[in-house]
């Protein structure tokens, strides 16, 4: 199946770049991987083949700290979730 990266989640790997361009990206992306597919995931093309996830690589030494961007971004309403170091923060079961 084509798709397509939502904008907010294109941005979000497009901004960490900006912000941090020696951050690793070896965990980066945005579709999810076979063990997603089985599952309900925003990792998976939606019923318009839109992905809604990203994931963003842990790089605190190159500036990328996942722990302070989680802390950051977790209060804003356009954030549905952040998971992130084995942890989930969803506003609907906080």
């Amino acid at each position: 199946m084509r798709y397509t990266v939502a904008p907010a989640a294109q941005s979000l790997l497009d901004q960490a770049t900006t912000l941090w361009p020696n951050r690793s990206r070896a965990s980066d992306g945005t579709i999810g991987d076979q063990a997603h597919a089985s599952r309900q995931s925003d990792h998976n093309p939606d019923s318009r083949g839109i992905v809604h996830a990203a994931d963003l690589t842990h790089d605190p030494a190159n500036g990328c700290d996942n722990n302070r961007n989680a802390e950051q971004v977790k209060d804003d309403p356009r954030v549905k979730y952040v998971i992130w170091n084995r942890r989930i923060w969803n506003p609907s079961i906080s």
